[in-house]
């Protein structure tokens, strides 16, 4: 991949992370510019490398001739467009998971992560009401 397309990526990337953290940072604690909790990050980096990757490729495999290559068995579909299809399936996954998808979106409520419905909590409430 030459380095204006890698550029061109990486600012697809920057920008798509941007309002993906802001979207999930709102749906978790009400505030676009709110702290996400530990526990999504590793989720935003896998959503970060597949999104990445799925731009990287699909921008290498525009600039390419002809999809279909000589195999050790005839013509073959290119090996890029495989590597496409498989980070887009990842990237969909986990765009379902984190609410970022038009339908999963209207699924997912918003979460309060302050609010604990814990038993203990509700107890030592009561006791603390009485």
């Amino acid at each position: 991949m030459d380095n204006k397309l890698k550029l061109k990526a990486d600012k697809q990337t920057k920008k798509f992370m941007k309002s993906a953290r802001a979207f999930v940072a709102e749906k978790l604690t009400g505030d676009p510019a709110g702290k996400i909790p530990e526990e999504f990050k590793l989720n935003l980096i896998l959503l970060e490398t597949y999104y990445r990757t799925f731009i990287s490729i699909d921008m290498e495999i525009n600039e390419l001739e002809s999809l279909v290559i000589e195999g050790r068995y005839g013509p073959q579909p290119n090996t890029l467009l495989s590597v496409r299809d498989k980070a887009c399936v990842r990237l969909e996954s986990l765009m379902k998971q984190l609410g970022l998808t038009l339908k999963s979106g209207k699924q997912i409520g918003t979460t309060d992560i302050k609010k604990s419905d814990s038993p203990l909590e509700r107890f030592m409430a009561q006791k603390s009401k009485s």
